[in-house]
C-alpha cells in the first residue's frame, strides 16, 4: 500500500509506454505457451522475457547491459509489466540465453509474425513501397584456421565422450590424444611458424589424430544407438558428422585444394566468408541477410542466406 504505481509517476506519453499499450500481451502469451510447461517450477512472465528482448534489440545492448538497465530504469520496468519499481533482482543475463534456448528458432519466428499481424490489423503497417536491401551480418567467431578447428573438434568430441561414458558404460578404451595434440599445436603455431614444410607435417600428424579421435567415436556412437541410448549418442553423433567435414576439409587444403562449403566455425558451421569489396576489412565471416522495409522502416520480412555471389 506504500509504493507508488507507474500510472501516477511516468508520463503515458513515454514511447515505451505507448509502445506497450499497442502490443497485444495476452495474445502472445497464448502463442508461446506451447514451450511452457504446466509442471515444476513456474518461468519467468512471457511479457518480462519478450519484453526484455525488444528493449535490448530496440537500444542495441548486450544482455547483461539490457539487464542492469531494467534494473535502474522505471521505463523499462513498465514497459515489461511492473505496476511499481523493483527494488531487488529481477533475473540474472543467463535467464535470457536459457528463454531463447526454450522457444529456439521457430519460437522467434512466432514473435515476429504475431507483431506483424497484429499491427497490420491495426493499420500500423504501410505497405505502399517496400524496399528489398542485403546486408552482411557477421558473426562473433575467432578467426578459423585449420589448425584451430582440428584441435578444437578434437577436444569437443573427447569432451562429449567422457560426459557419455559417466552415463554409459563404454565397452572400449578410448584414446583421447590430448598430450600429443597440444604439443602438435605448439609446434604448428610457435616452433615452425617460419618452416613450412615442418609446419605442414605437424599439421597433417594433428589430421590424423583428429581423424582417430573422429573414427573411436563413431565406433561409440553406433554402440550406443544398438544398445539403445539414442538421448546419449545424439549430440555425440553431431559433433563426429562435423569432425569428418574438418578432417576431410583440412586434407583438400593440404593438397592444394580448396574445398566447397567450407566450415569456419564449430558453433556455428553455416558462416561464409561474406566479400566486401573494401580495402579494410576486406571480408567478414557471417551471413548475407536480405531485409523488406516500408516507409516507417518497419522490417516487414527477413532471410538468411549462407552464401554470397561474390565468393569464389
Amino acid at each position: 500500500m506504500f509504493e507508488t504505481h507507474f500510472s501516477d509517476l511516468l508520463n503515458p506519453e513515454h514511447e515505451l509506454l505507448r509502445a506497450a499499450s499497442l502490443i497485444d500481451w495476452d495474445g502472445l502469451q497464448e502463442t508461446l505457451g506451447i514451450y511452457y510447461s504446466p509442471l515444476g517450477r513456474q518461468g519467468k512472465a512471457f511479457r518480462l522475457m519478450v519484453g526484455i528482448h525488444l528493449l535490448k534489440h530496440r537500444y542495441n545492448c548486450s544482455d547483461e547491459q539490457a539487464v542492469e538497465t531494467l534494473h535502474e530504469t522505471a521505463c523499462w520496468q513498465c514497459f515489461c509489466g511492473f505496476n511499481s519499481f523493483q527494488r531487488g533482482q529481477i533475473f540474472d543475463a543467463t535467464t535470457l540465453v536459457k528463454f531463447r534456448n526454450r522457444i529456439g528458432t521457430e519460437g522467434m519466428k512466432q514473435i515476429e509474425s504475431f507483431f506483424l499481424q497484429t499491427w497490420s490489423d491495426m493499420g500500423l503497417v504501410k505497405t505502399k513501397r517496400v524496399a528489398v536491401d542485403t546486408t552482411a551480418q557477421p558473426k562473433n567467431i575467432a578467426y578459423p584456421t585449420d589448425t584451430d578447428l582440428l584441435h578444437r573438434i578434437r577436444e569437443k568430441i573427447t569432451g562429449q565422450v567422457k560426459r557419455v561414458s559417466k552415463e554409459v558404460a563404454l565397452l572400449k578404451p578410448f584414446r583421447t590424444y590430448s598430450r600429443n595434440g597440444k604439443k602438435q599445436l605448439l609446434k604448428i603455431k610457435k616452433f615452425y611458424r617460419k618452416a613450412p614444410e615442418q609446419r605442414k607435417e605437424a599439421i597433417k600428424e594433428l589430421q590424423s589424430m583428429t581423424r582417430h579421435v573422429v573414427s573411436q567415436a563413431e565406433g561409440i556412437v553406433n554402440c550406443l544407438y544398438r544398445r539403445g541410448f539414442k538421448e546419449a549418442g545424439k549430440e555425440l553423433n553431431r559433433l563426429v558428422s562435423l569432425g569428418k567435414k574438418i578432417v576431410n576439409q583440412t586434407k583438400q587444403v593440404l593438397l592444394g585444394k580448396s574445398p566447397k562449403l567450407r566450415i569456419y566455425s564449430l558453433h556455428e558451421p553455416d558462416v561464409a566468408v561474406i566479400k566486401k569489396g573494401k580495402h579494410y576489412p576486406d571480408c567478414e565471416f557471417g551471413a548475407i541477410v536480405s531485409l523488406a522495409k516500408n516507409d516507417d522502416g518497419l522490417i516487414l520480412s527477413h532471410r538468411e542466406y549462407q552464401h554470397n555471389d561474390l565468393v569464389k
